[in-house]
């Protein structure tokens, strides 16, 4: 049997190190986003998610912000649950 490679990678031993996510959004997200990073060159798409990502984990409510998770996130689509 082929083994497997884990699904999430381990922790990294440095918390500043980076780690490839990858995601699926709008086209016309995108598309803006690019639009964005085009007209200001030292930006790049990377650190303009990663800077959204971050403003918005800062403006959550302390109740909900930085709770450990107590187990691993489901990966890949969600399943359709057959109509009644």
């Amino acid at each position: 049997m082929k083994k497997r490679r884990p699904i999430f990678p381990k922790k990294p031993s440095r918390p500043d190190r980076k780690v490839k996510v990858t995601m699926a959004l709008t086209w016309s997200v995108i598309d803006q986003v690019r639009n964005f990073v085009y007209w200001s060159p030292p930006q790049r798409v990377a650190s303009f998610a990663e800077e959204a990502i971050v403003e918005k984990l800062e403006k959550l409510p302390k109740s909900k912000r930085l709770r450990q998770r107590r187990g691993r996130m489901r990966v890949g689509r969600p399943r359709k649950h057959p109509k009644k």
